[in-house]
């Protein structure tokens, strides 16, 4: 509906531009073009993505700012314009996958990751696994994943360092190393993170 009126707005103002120039000039021209550009552009914001491409484009566009509810508005409106799109495993790991922004501990990280892998109904990645944009998205999700696991190893070495307790350190260590066997789906990095994080804590002993 909004769209409608917004089409509306825009033949009555490319209407009057034309009725009160019986030459357009360049000038006026432009002007005419720019505000069509500036109505297409504010009905594509409004409205969002339409295609099971274009929403998980769109969640990936804007992951590290995008809300729950947005995110839910976009699954129910794949759901209801696509009923049976098969990207809808990508959106849902997708949409799982944004509470790594909050996630705080490694073993949250690693739950999340699998239950991105195949989560309710066993949808998620491996459901998606021969979608053309699987690749995109697997690859995307990694190095946030990898990311956020490194943020938290960063985190949980620097406390023991600065941690009174005898053998902080060494159990900073076992609970980085402990962490990664609980990623049931490879990780692609996470080996290296694992023995980077060791070797800075050797280095401080």
């Amino acid at each position: 509906m909004l769209g409608c009126f917004i089409w509306i707005a825009l033949l009555i103002v490319c209407g009057a531009a034309i009725k009160k120039l019986p030459v357009i000039s360049p000038g006026s021209a432009a002007l005419v073009a720019v505000a069509v550009v500036t109505l297409w552009m504010l009905w594509r914001q409004i409205m969002g993505p339409r295609t099971p491409k274009g929403i998980t484009a769109y969640i990936m566009r804007h992951f590290d700012t995008i809300t729950d509810f947005q995110l839910q508005k976009l699954e129910l409106r794949l759901a209801k314009n696509f009923p049976h799109a098969p990207e809808a495993d990508l959106v849902y790991a997708l949409r799982i996958s944004t509470a790594i922004r909050r996630i705080i501990k490694l073993e949250t990280l690693a739950s999340r990751w699998n239950i991105a892998h195949t989560g309710a109904a066993n949808r998620g990645l491996l459901a998606g696994i021969g979608l053309p944009d699987y690749r995109k998205v697997h690859s995307f999700l990694s190095a946030y994943f990898l990311n956020r696991f490194n943020a938290i190893a960063e985190q949980t070495i620097r406390e023991a360092q600065a941690s009174q307790k005898s053998g902080a350190l060494v159990k900073a260590v076992e609970k980085i190393d402990a962490a990664q066997y609980k990623f049931f789906y490879p990780l692609a990095g996470l080996a290296k993170s694992v023995q980077r994080w060791r070797d800075v804590a050797d280095s401080s002993r």
